[in-house]
């Protein structure tokens, strides 16, 4: 009677036509799947390289968050969330509870959100993508700095 949960990945084979013609009309593509944006994104052949900020809290399954991404990561921003509340991960913690994970040549740690979404904008180039997920701490750091930033994003 139930069915089984899918993952991201059991929901996309290949992007249709359509899909990719709205990315490229937008520049970018409205999902709830930060994954399913991704892989769409780089089926239909845009441009760019996904850099990713991410932060964490003790209390999460910190490679569980970033398994289903890590593939799709060209360079990792880590950022520290001690600062944000006491059950924050500093960025090193992270980097190590990430293990495996990812590939050590592509994270960097930093001392919060903002100096990570910096460090991000700054190697970026045109058709980049910027992705700052894993927390609500995150978020809200993320739309402090876009607004502090003045970029309009």
């Amino acid at each position: 009677m139930f069915r089984k949960k899918r993952s991201p990945q059991e929901y996309v084979t290949r992007a249709s036509p359509l899909a990719c013609n709205a990315l490229r009309a937008r520049g970018t593509w409205s999902s709830s799947s930060t994954w399913l944006t991704i892989r769409r994104q780089r089926e239909c052949s845009l441009s760019g390289r996904n850099w990713f900020v991410f932060g964490a809290l003790a209390d999460k399954d910190v490679a569980g968050i970033v398994a289903p991404l890590a593939p799709l990561a060209d360079r990792w921003f880590i950022a520290s969330l001690d600062g944000e509340t006491p059950r924050g991960l500093p960025a090193q913690e992270v980097i190590a509870r990430l293990g495996g994970s990812i590939r050590t040549g592509e994270v960097e740690g930093h001392a919060g959100v903002a100096s990570a979404l910096a460090a991000a904008a700054v190697a970026s180039t045109e058709g980049d993508r910027i992705v700052a997920f894993g927390s609500f701490f995150v978020a809200a750091a993320a739309l402090r700095w876009i607004e502090d930033s003045g970029t309009g994003v």
